[in-house]
Protein backbone atom coordinates (compact mmCIF):
# COMPACT_ATOMS: atom_id res chain seq x y z
CA UNK A 1 0.00 0.00 0.00
CA UNK A 2 2.63 2.12 0.93
CA UNK A 3 4.27 1.90 -2.37
CA UNK A 4 1.21 2.62 -4.28
CA UNK A 5 0.70 5.69 -2.34
CA UNK A 6 4.23 6.86 -2.93
CA UNK A 7 3.85 5.69 -6.72
CA UNK A 8 1.00 7.82 -6.78
CA UNK A 9 2.14 10.84 -5.41
CA UNK A 10 5.43 10.93 -7.82
CA UNK A 11 3.14 10.79 -10.81
CA UNK A 12 1.02 13.30 -9.46
CA UNK A 13 3.56 15.38 -8.68
CA UNK A 14 5.35 14.61 -12.36
CA UNK A 15 1.60 15.74 -14.18
CA UNK A 16 2.09 19.12 -12.20
CA UNK A 17 5.58 19.72 -12.67
CA UNK A 18 4.34 19.16 -16.71
CA UNK A 19 1.29 21.29 -16.41
CA UNK A 20 2.71 24.22 -15.04
CA UNK A 21 6.07 24.13 -16.05
CA UNK A 22 8.15 23.91 -19.44
CA UNK A 23 9.70 20.80 -20.25
CA UNK A 24 13.69 20.57 -20.73
CA UNK A 25 12.98 19.66 -24.23
CA UNK A 26 11.06 22.87 -25.11
CA UNK A 27 13.66 24.89 -23.30
CA UNK A 28 16.07 23.18 -25.13
CA UNK A 29 14.12 24.16 -28.69
CA UNK A 30 13.71 27.66 -27.02
CA UNK A 31 17.34 27.96 -26.58
CA UNK A 32 17.92 26.55 -30.05
CA UNK A 33 15.36 29.55 -31.56
CA UNK A 34 16.79 32.12 -29.42
CA UNK A 35 20.14 30.89 -30.92
CA UNK A 36 19.31 31.17 -34.33
CA UNK A 37 17.34 34.64 -34.22
CA UNK A 38 21.11 35.92 -32.33
CA UNK A 39 23.28 34.38 -35.32
CA UNK A 40 19.97 35.67 -38.19
CA UNK A 41 20.63 39.55 -36.01
CA UNK A 42 24.56 39.13 -36.41
CA UNK A 43 24.52 38.00 -40.10
CA UNK A 44 21.90 41.57 -40.58
CA UNK A 45 24.93 43.40 -38.37
CA UNK A 46 27.23 42.01 -41.27
CA UNK A 47 25.39 42.63 -44.21
CA UNK A 48 25.38 45.96 -43.21
CA UNK A 49 28.61 46.57 -42.42
CA UNK A 50 29.99 44.64 -45.69
CA UNK A 51 27.40 47.12 -47.75
CA UNK A 52 28.64 50.27 -45.85
CA UNK A 53 32.14 49.12 -46.66
CA UNK A 54 31.42 48.74 -50.16
CA UNK A 55 29.56 51.82 -51.14
CA UNK A 56 32.83 53.67 -49.54
CA UNK A 57 34.74 52.29 -51.80
CA UNK A 58 32.16 53.14 -54.38
CA UNK A 59 32.34 56.63 -53.40
CA UNK A 60 36.66 56.55 -53.49
CA UNK A 61 36.18 55.05 -56.92
CA UNK A 62 33.94 57.69 -58.15
CA UNK A 63 35.84 60.46 -56.78
CA UNK A 64 39.08 59.41 -58.01
CA UNK A 65 36.71 58.97 -61.10
CA UNK A 66 35.86 62.39 -61.15
CA UNK A 67 39.36 63.65 -60.70
CA UNK A 68 41.04 61.70 -63.97
CA UNK A 69 37.84 63.11 -65.83
CA UNK A 70 38.18 66.88 -64.58
CA UNK A 71 42.21 66.45 -65.35
CA UNK A 72 41.60 65.00 -69.12
CA UNK A 73 39.09 67.77 -69.75
CA UNK A 74 41.55 70.55 -68.49
CA UNK A 75 44.36 69.08 -70.46
CA UNK A 76 41.83 68.77 -73.80
CA UNK A 77 40.99 72.14 -73.50
CA UNK A 78 44.43 73.87 -72.64
CA UNK A 79 45.13 71.83 -75.98
CA UNK A 80 42.04 73.32 -78.08
CA UNK A 81 43.19 76.46 -76.73
CA UNK A 82 46.83 76.41 -78.01
CA UNK A 83 45.69 74.83 -81.46
CA UNK A 84 43.72 78.20 -81.87
CA UNK A 85 46.02 80.56 -81.26
CA UNK A 86 47.31 82.35 -83.91
CA UNK A 87 51.17 82.07 -84.63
Amino acid sequence: MKKLIILSSVLIIGAIAIACGDSAGNNANKGNANNANGNKNSNSTINAVANTVANAANTVANTAGNAVNTVANAVSGNGNANANKKP
